[in-house]
């Protein structure tokens, strides 16, 4: 009884956990952290892993990750493959977007220059 308990409750967390698919708009660190905790606490065996995480990707990144099945053949492989393909551009996106909402100045920045140069 405790034992089908246990099992339909790891189930529902694993029926939880979002598919990813490699969107812009998707956040790939904390999708690879539920997914890599829910199989963690659900005691699935490393070398089943990528198996079980095929099951949650669509769109662009199952097609990433049936090009690169050959190396992606190991739970930390993929995570580190994962993160040089999606993670990375997530990064990139937030950097142009702060550099996007600088607002530059010039008549400031000349005044200073016109300032400093008088002294």
């Amino acid at each position: 009884m405790a034992k089908t308990r246990i099992n339909s409750m790891l189930f529902n967390d694993l029926k939880n956990i979002p598919t990813f698919s490699g969107n812009e708009n998707e956040d790939a660190a904390q999708w690879l952290k539920d997914i890599t905790d829910a199989l963690n606490y659900a005691g699935f065996p490393d070398d089943h892993k990528v198996s079980f995480i095929c099951g949650y990707l669509e769109g662009d990144a199952r097609r990433w990750l049936f090009l690169n099945v050959s190396v992606v053949d190991s739970l930390s492989k993929f995570i580190q493959e994962f993160k040089n393909m999606f993670v990375p551009t997530l990064l990139k996106e937030y950097t142009v977007s702060q550099v996007n909402e600088y607002e530059y100045v010039p008549d400031k920045m000349m005044m200073f220059h016109d300032n400093y140069s008088q002294s």
